[in-house]
C-alpha cells in the first residue's frame, strides 16, 4: 500500500518548502540503538536517545540531510503539516 494511503502530507506554503518526501514504516519497535551507533553519535557530540531518534541524527551527520520521525498515532488528524514554527515553538 502506498505511503500516501497511510499518512497525508500537506504543505500550505510550497514556496517555503519545495520538496518533502515521506515513507510509512509499520511495526517499529522503539528501543536502544546498537552500541556501534551509540558510539558514533557520542564521538560526534550527540547524545543517543532511542533507535528511531538516533538513526535520524546519524543520517543528518553522515549526509547533511535532516530527517524527522513521527508517531502516526500522535499526529493531529493523522497528517504531517509542513509549516514554519509558531512563536514559542
Amino acid at each position: 500500500m502506498p505511503s500516501s494511503e497511510k499518512i497525508a502530507v500537506s504543505i500550505p506554503d510550497p514556496d517555503l518548502c519545495r520538496r518533502f518526501t515521506a515513507a510509512y514504516i509499520a511495526n517499529v519497535k522503539i528501543g536502544p540503538s546498537p552500541l556501534w551507533l551509540q558510539r558514533r553519535l557520542h564521538l560526534a557530540g550527540v547524545r543517543p536517545i532511542s533507535n528511531i531518534v538516533d538513526v535520524t541524527n546519524y543520517v543528518l551527520l553522515e549526509l547533511g540531510q535532516p530527517m524527522h520521525a513521527f508517531d502516526r498515532a500522535r499526529l493531529s488528524g493523522g497528517e504531517i503539516r509542513i509549516r514554519t514554527a509558531r512563536p514559542g515553538e
